[in-house]
């Protein structure tokens, strides 16, 4: 039983890393179960439904397990850091690799999106919310390492422009096309993103 079990859970960290994967190039509505079962080089779809059942749910376990454990290796790659100003540049280049990879993952910053397109429970948004604010906690604290002199409004504000960095040039750039060459490159993006980290901790 035991052996039938630890099977059955490495089918399944497989079918969600296939759906970590598409979700984070195509987005939650690229996602099929026919795209995880091409991926996986299955000539039958049906094993992902057996365990997953709807999409719904495949999205919902991919999210929480895979989505949640990344973050918590950004943060256990950054243990070792002992300067406030390079723990949080070593952050956000971790934050960036992942959003270079998965650039559709940007999409779960915006929770009222993901609720009008009915592709993730109400409940279910919470729980990335209560996520997001752990995260912005955690920040924060390597944030007020640095800035000491600063009130928590003044070191939001710092961390938001941070976050904006790293997330806006890649929805900027279809917007302003000026921008897509420059930030198409990953060494002058983190580059960027240096720059801005540098700055707002010297002030």
């Amino acid at each position: 039983m035991e052996t039938q079990k630890k099977a059955r859970e490495l089918i399944k960290d497989e079918i969600r890393n296939a759906a970590m994967e598409i979700i984070g190039k195509d987005g939650f509505e690229g996602m099929t179960a026919r795209k995880v079962g091409k991926f996986l080089g299955l000539k039958n779809v049906s094993l992902v439904n057996y365990y997953f059942k709807t999409k719904e749910n495949l999205i919902l376990e991919t999210l929480k397990k895979n989505y949640f454990n990344v973050m918590s290796k950004i943060y256990e790659s950054m243990e070792n850091v002992k300067n406030p100003t390079d723990k949080l540049i070593a952050l956000f280049d971790k934050m960036l690799e992942i959003f270079w990879h998965y650039p559709a993952l940007i999409g779960l910053f915006y929770f009222e999106e993901i609720a009008l397109k009915g592709m993730i429970r109400k409940e279910y948004i919470l729980e990335l919310i209560k996520l997001q604010n752990e995260i912005v906690l955690r920040n924060l604290n390597v944030l007020k390492l640095i800035s000491k002199d600063m009130n928590e409004e003044e070191i939001y504000l710092r961390l938001f422009q941070i976050r904006g960095a790293v997330m806006y040039p890649p929805l900027a750039k279809k917007t302003i096309p000026d921008f897509e060459n420059y930030f198409n490159d990953p060494g002058k993006r983190k580059s960027y993103v240096r720059t801005i980290v540098k700055r707002i901790c010297s002030n």
